[in-house]
């Protein structure tokens, strides 16, 4: 189910920046067959929106 929403979101330009995935979440997403969102995920929703924040700036670019 995750998996399909950041797909269609990803479609649109919108990532998902997971955070704090517990134990339980991450086995649920290895069966549903979505660990790929794993790999974007962060121990902290701070940590989660400072990764969005970088991802945004280096998109603008230097000339921002």
């Amino acid at each position: 189910m995750l998996g399909r929403l950041a797909d269609a979101l990803g479609h649109r330009g919108i990532r998902l920046y997971p955070a704090r995935d517990s134990g339980v979440v991450r086995d649920v997403l290895v069966s549903a067959g979505d660990e790929a969102l794993l790999a974007h995920a962060h121990p902290t929703v701070e940590a989660a929106g400072t990764a969005a924040r970088v991802e945004l700036d280096e998109a603008d670019g230097p000339d921002r």
